[in-house]
């Protein structure tokens, strides 16, 4: 979890899923270009936090609010 309450979630067919760890509802959804079924990476880098996760042989990153 992350401190702004999202937990994250791969998935086989490529689905990358944020959603609010409090109360549940899906909050962002991506479409990789293969599976995200390993588990996520988050990190801070100055003062900004980011997720990161592997999709086949892609490294994807986003930064969240």
């Amino acid at each position: 979890m992350t401190a702004g309450h999202l937990v994250f979630q791969g998935s086989a067919p490529g689905h990358f899923y944020a959603f609010d760890a409090r109360s549940g509802p899906q909050l962002f959804t991506y479409k990789a270009p293969r599976s995200t079924r390993r588990s996520p990476l988050t990190y801070k880098l100055n003062g900004k936090q980011y997720v990161t996760v592997v999709a086949g042989n892609s490294v994807l990153t986003f930064g969240l609010p």
